[in-house]
């Protein structure tokens, strides 16, 4: 056993970087992948490796260990390809050498990673003990392993693998299952054009839309809409000067840009109101008793001061090859610290990490501060996701570790153990999707690094369409829906939508939903390695 739960560590943090690398890359959405991984981790353990005496412990230690990897995954798709974007030219020399580029985005990752690694140990206590923030994920995953129907949840997400294995085997090598069904063809109303509308039979897409749900589905309808009506019927009869691309672009940038203001204004609002709630909370004083109670055997070394001399020479070695001026990696480190815990705080009471937000508020002053290239902003960017997705990813283990009362120094080291695992791996899987399908094509739409090349590139499009997307993207917040993802509706190719749209709806009107998240899971986990397998194989 002491071997095995290793292996299964190993195991599941090579599948969750597989899984989260393609769905973040090709749908711009980050659930998060915990719960899918206690249900692997029983049907290895259980089912596989046949222990079936397994403690529910050593599904916690699997779960804690492997889980980092999927918001590395998450963080690297969400941002890296910006570069990509911005200068396409670099970063397709940079794929010419396998072995330079999985460096590269491995030793971000592992700069990124150890940073957030020890500010989760450094803020552990304050939002663990002193806040007692829930970290839903946490307290979700521990009630799962807890449950006495996890056994037939680990056999619902089973079928959805073995099923959709199936189905993605069938499109691929025979003639029964096509790729993709004409829904309409193309025709026109007068001077309004139907574009031609195809349905794909790509399971993830179904997938992601019923385990988002409406939440996801309805701004990508609204996007979807904007697209045929705005986009591309009135771009077409007003600016006829202005490309149908180009008039996408600048629109979609001015919707960024209200995204962006947005998230600076509230970024400096939420760490305020945590500065002044430090001040003023009275229950911060926490009774010793209770704290005992709530420490079980969980021991706080946060400072270690070889260990921390360690990080900061991995993180300021990466930022120097890098040609990082001294005052910029000054700032990165602060801002990212900041940016990071808030991250970390906000996931630990509503259990969203609002990676791309944080980054950004990291961004736009070091662009006017120093001058970046696209390879230092594109690096930035990922950097600070990294570290924020890790730290609150870290802490949400913690938060297991605390329910299960599990020793705090395995916890430490099976995390550490999964990071670097999954470090290690990113670079490779990265690298082999990247090869194998073209970025801002269907397979990886990559919208959210889309989105933020677009911000950085703002200056180039035309003003009056871009300040039209700045009055729609107003419009979107007034009445509380995210930009980013009606963008998602706008710039991603119609047929992915329409899945995402109609696996939400279905969930929608779903009446048990909860009761099909192991099968969709599975679905979504295995057209994903799938995907991952087909670019490695």
């Amino acid at each position: 056993m002491q071997l095995l739960m290793p292996l299964v560590a190993l195991i599941l943090s090579i599948f969750a970087i597989c899984v989260m690398s393609y769905v973040a890359l090709a749908t711009a959405i980050g659930p998060w992948i915990d719960p899918t991984l206690v249900l692997c981790a029983t049907i290895l353990i259980r089912f596989i490796f046949r222990q079936t005496t397994a403690s529910s412990n050593n599904i916690a230690l699997a779960v804690i260990a492997s889980s980092t990897g999927g918001i590395l995954a998450t963080a690297l798709g969400f941002s890296f390809p910006t570069l990509y974007f911005l200068d396409p030219i670099t970063f397709k020399a940079w794929m010419r050498d396998p072995l330079y580029f999985s460096l590269v985005v491995s030793s971000l990752c592992l700069a990124g990673g150890l940073f957030g690694f020890w500010i989760a140990n450094v803020i552990e206590r304050k939002l663990l003990i002193e806040q007692r923030l829930l970290f839903p994920v946490g307290f979700l995953v521990s009630r799962m392993i807890a449950a006495q129907n996890q056994v037939q949840k680990a056999k619902e997400l089973g079928v959805g693998l073995m099923v959709t294995f199936a189905f993605c085997a069938l499109q691929k090598f025979t003639i029964l299952i096509p790729k993709f069904i004409i829904l309409l063809r193309s025709f026109s109303i007068g001077l309004f054009t139907i574009p031609q509308l195809r349905f794909d039979l790509m399971p993830l897409s179904w997938a992601v839309g019923f385990v988002t749900g409406h939440v996801v589905a309805i701004p990508l309808l609204v996007g979807a809409v904007t697209k045929l009506v705005v986009t591309d019927f009135l771009g077409a009869q007003f600016f006829p000067h202005v490309s149908t691309e180009a008039f996408t672009l600048a629109f979609c940038s001015g919707m960024v840009l209200v995204s962006t203001v947005m998230s600076v204004i509230k970024a400096p609002i939420s760490l305020w109101q945590n500065l002044v709630a430090r001040f003023t909370r009275k229950d911060l004083l926490v009774d010793r008793n209770l704290e005992q109670e709530l420490l079980g055997n969980i021991n706080f070394n946060r400072f270690k001061f070889p260990s921390v001399i360690l990080v900061f020479l991995i993180t300021c070695g990466f930022l120097t090859y890098f040609k990082f001026s001294f005052m910029a990696q000054i700032y990165l480190l602060v801002l990212g610290f900041i940016a990071t815990y808030q991250i970390a705080n906000i996931a630990g009471k509503i259990g969203l990490a609002y990676l791309g937000r944080f980054a950004t508020f990291v961004m736009v002053p070091a662009l006017f501060l120093f001058d970046l290239n696209r390879v230092q902003i594109t690096m930035l960017c990922t950097f600070v996701e990294i570290s924020g997705g890790v730290a609150a990813d870290i802490l949400f283990g913690r938060k297991i570790a605390q329910l299960n009362n599990l020793s705090s120094s395995k916890v430490r080291a099976y995390q550490l153990y999964g990071l670097i695992i999954s470090c290690l791996i990113a670079g490779i899987i990265f690298w082999a999707l990247g090869h194998q399908f073209r970025f801002g094509s269907l397979e990886l739409f990559a919208q959210r690094a889309q989105a933020r090349a677009l911000l950085i590139n703002i200056g180039s499009f035309n003003t009056v369409v871009m300040l039209l997307g700045v009055l729609f993207g107003g419009i979107l917040h007034y009445f509380d829906r995210n930009p980013m993802i009606v963008l998602g509706g706008l710039l991603m190719p119609l047929s992915m939508s329409l899945g995402i749209i109609t696996g939400g709806l279905f969930a929608r009107f779903t009446k048990n939903q909860e009761q099909w998240f192991p099968f969709w899971s599975g679905v979504f986990a295995a057209q994903s390695l799938w995907m991952a397998l087909s670019a490695l194989l």
